[in-house]
């Protein structure tokens, strides 16, 4: 790949490719990282018998191995609890740039609230190398017995009436293979000023088999 042009690479539409224009291209890491998200979630669920009762902190170990394994022959760097502004679940960095992503079982709102706070106001520096991040709610067996879609509603209703305190918050259609399971926002962020992306994911893992 070291004699490619980037004009090469820009026409090659491999995974590969994509992670190496990514160094250099910011839009490019984000939109790799989501989708890769999004399977990553998928698998998650397929495994929902092995993850349902288990804590967030597993459940995110999980995940940030599925992204690792996706990634291992890149220069993405996927890591669990480590330092951003404090110790972020998921910290996935490429040379300048940076996603990170905070979980929380789904226990109210209240709770994926802290969570919320914690990514945008604790983690996240909302510099132009750090604009984007992600919201995870875990679903399992002690949450309360409520449809996935249910715990999304509720969620937005909740972050809609904390409007107030979360300057220019706008919702943006989901990634289509999560609609009614994700939601999209962005709003200013609270010391950069700048405009900062979070993408809210509620996973389904309860599991009551009936047979």
């Amino acid at each position: 790949m070291e004699n490619f042009t980037l004009y090469d690479l820009q026409k090659d539409n491999s995974f590969e490719a994509k992670c190496l224009i990514a160094q250099r291209d910011k839009v490019i890491f984000y939109n790799l990282i989501n989708e890769e998200i999004i399977n990553g979630i998928i698998e998650l669920e397929k495994h929902k018998d092995m993850l349902c009762n288990q804590s967030e902190d597993l459940i995110s170990f999980n995940l940030v191995m599925y992204l690792k394994g996706r990634f291992e022959h890149t220069l993405f760097k996927v890591t669990h609890d480590s330092h951003a502004g404090g110790h972020v679940d998921i910290h996935i960095e490429l040379k300048r740039y940076l996603w990170l992503g905070e979980a929380k079982l789904s226990d109210g709102t209240a709770y994926s609230l802290k969570g919320f706070h914690q990514l945008i106001n604790r983690y996240a520096s909302g510099s132009p190398t750090c604009s984007e991040g992600g919201l995870f709610i875990y679903i399992v067996n002690k949450s309360s017995k409520k449809k996935a879609t249910a715990v999304l509603n509720e969620w937005r209703e909740r972050i809609q009436s904390e409007s107030t305190e979360i300057e220019g918050l706008t919702f943006l259609d989901a990634h289509e293979d999560r609609a009614g399971l994700s939601l999209t926002t962005t709003h200013t962020h609270s010391t950069s000023g700048l405009p900062y992306k979070v993408h809210h994911h509620v996973i389904q893992l309860q599991h009551f088999p009936q047979d």
